[in-house]
């Protein structure tokens, strides 16, 4: 199980270095929930037994997502904060598509701080694991970064109307 979800990480953390529409951005992100949900249960059950070793390909994994994956997300939702107010002058000039854009943007407003969430959940876990293994703590709080992308925007407006 271990090296395919690395495998999936080192799929999916290029993705996040380029730009995509509206619909495959929320399935990029509805996935990659899903994915950090997975990585904190299986954390969360290693914990559970109480393991003083990691196995080699757990640690691989831990470290392809804390080193490759994890950072791609935080600067890429740097990058979507940044160029926010770019993205709104550029948006389409017919109804439809302004209402369409809108509606997806919205989605996107309730997604991207459950993927923040799990973001941090996986490092609480990782923090947790790290006290627990302790041959491992030294190599575990290296890959544990803080991020700046903590204090995210609820957008007040769109939440009041909906």
């Amino acid at each position: 199980l271990y090296p395919v979800m690395k495998r999936f990480a080192e799929i999916i953390s290029p993705l996040f270095s380029v730009s995509i529409g509206f619909a495959s951005l929320e399935k990029l992100f509805t996935f990659t929930i899903r994915y950090y949900k997975l990585l904190v249960v299986i954390m969360n059950e290693l914990l559970s037994r109480e393991r003083n070793v990691l196995a080699v390909p757990l640690k691989e994994l831990i470290t392809t997502v804390s080193q490759a994956l994890s950072p791609n997300i935080y600067n890429y939702l740097n990058a979507v904060e940044q160029n926010e107010q770019k993205l709104k002058l550029c948006s389409a000039s017919s109804k439809r598509k302004r209402e369409e854009s809108k509606s997806s943007a919205t989605k996107l407003d309730t997604i991207v701080p459950g993927l923040i969430f799990q973001l941090e959940q996986f490092d609480v876990s990782l923090i947790k694991l790290s006290s627990c293994a302790i041959a491992e703590n030294t190599y575990l709080t290296k890959l544990i970064k803080r991020s700046n992308i903590r204090d995210f925007r609820l957008k007040l407006g769109s939440a009041k109307n909906g």
